[in-house]
């Protein structure tokens, strides 16, 4: 029961960073992947920080690895985010 009343109260902060997720989509769109993967990982630390929130940062984490590498992979970084951010 404890835990259940951390991961509620930790949800109040997950709202308040809604603002910053939902802006991810349009820098992995359009921003060049060297500079979104510093945006992304920004937001992994931030969301590290809120207890429960491990699925929200493991999909920004798989997200920033998508666009490492000489090819790109927008839409599979794009494709993570989609649906709640």
């Amino acid at each position: 029961m404890a835990e259940l009343r951390r991961v509620i109260a930790e949800s109040d902060g997950l709202v308040a960073l809604g603002d910053q997720l939902t802006e991810l989509a349009p820098v992995i769109a359009e921003q060049p992947a060297d500079q979104a993967m510093p945006s992304i990982k920004k937001a992994e630390k931030a969301v590290g920080s809120i207890e429960g929130a491990s699925h929200i940062k493991s999909k920004l984490s798989k997200a920033r690895r998508a666009l490492k590498g000489a090819q790109p992979k927008r839409e599979k970084a794009a494709g993570l985010l989609r649906g709640w951010a």
